[in-house]
């Protein structure tokens, strides 16, 4: 059987990689459990306000 490449994603292929990250001790899980993401949310979305085009339309110039 062969193994699938890096390129070449199988059914399970992240809940394996997140579970491997989990086990061996994720920093950015640490990371999450210490610092309040979502107090961050309010002012991440009016600095990173999206434009209101359609999507798929060329940007403008």
């Amino acid at each position: 059987m062969l193994m699938p490449t890096p390129s070449q994603l199988i059914f399970f292929d992240l809940a394996t990689r997140y579970e491997a990250l989990s086990h061996h001790g994720d920093p950015l899980e640490s990371l999450a459990a210490h610092v309040p993401w979502a107090e961050f949310r309010p002012a991440l979305e009016r600095v990173l306000r999206r434009s209101k085009r359609k999507q798929g339309s060329r940007p403008p110039l």
